[in-house]
């Protein structure tokens, strides 16, 4: 039998795949270990995570991949005492979170990933990003002829992915505007529903956990996709939410 010569895949757009949380982490990694000699060209790699564990098996791989570690061994109260925003304004009042350790995941609470978030950008850890966006631009030396792509894959369902899917999204988008405002940025993303890993989860509470923040996470995409249609602007009943936006995550970008 004749050996098949497969052609080489080559991705004319830069882009940028980032994987979030723990299964997202895990789908990056693959594919990014099953890419060819020259099929990366003009694609970087990121993955970030609060739990630690799951980001030292993307440290191991023999591909290139940058990563981001958005938590430290402080507690949520430890964050809290440090993001008045969050303690005043968004994050759950709920003393039972105050001594969990961030470090050991988002544990299904949507807002402690966004905590960690915000303290990695705040404390400059979040620079790996920014070296995968950077990459992109070094390799050709050039203007870019196309628009650049990124591309996040994260669950719906757990704590760190569906924490921040929308400030990571917003927060690529406003660095790739301001340092090369003369190239546009096309944001997708790939989101597994909890359906997908039922077949590995037996409690039923996780997977109700799951579920809430699913629908959480999706009304949250919907809501900002009707922002950016101007649909709340000609509803009148709706008018209330033309306002809406990310304040915590705006104004670190801003500083």
């Amino acid at each position: 039998m004749a050996k098949e010569n497969l052609k080489i895949n080559i991705v004319d757009a830069p882009t940028l795949f980032i994987g979030v949380g723990g299964t997202g982490c895990k789908i990056i990694t693959r594919v990014a270990e099953m890419c060819q000699p020259g099929e990366t060209e003009n694609i970087s790699f990121l993955c970030l995570d609060t739990n630690v564990n799951d980001l030292s098996n993307v440290a191991k791989s023999n591909a290139k991949i940058y990563h981001v570690q958005t938590s430290n061994t402080q507690t949520v109260g430890n964050y809290l005492d440090y993001d008045q925003d969050a303690l005043k304004n968004w994050f759950p009042k709920n003393a039972v979170m105050y001594d969990k350790t961030v470090s050991e995941g988002a544990g299904q609470v949507r807002a402690i990933s966004r905590l960690a978030l915000n303290s990695t950008i705040k404390t400059g850890k979040i620079n790996p990003l920014y070296d995968a966006v950077d990459d992109l631009f070094r390799k050709s030396g050039k203007a870019m002829k196309q628009a650049m792509r990124c591309v996040i894959v994260s669950t719906a369902s757990g704590g760190t992915g569906s924490g921040i899917l929308l400030p990571l999204a917003m927060f690529v988008r406003d660095y790739v505007n301001n340092k090369y405002p003369n190239t546009s940025l096309i944001v997708r993303s790939l989101v597994l529903l909890p359906e997908t890993l039922d077949s590995v989860i037996d409690s039923t509470v996780e997977r109700e956990s799951q579920r809430r923040n699913a629908y959480a996470t999706i009304k949250e995409i919907n809501a900002f996709m009707m922002k950016g249609s101007g649909f709340f602007d000609i509803n009148e009943d709706l008018k209330r939410y033309s306002k809406l936006h990310v304040k915590a995550l705006i104004s670190l970008i801003v500083a």
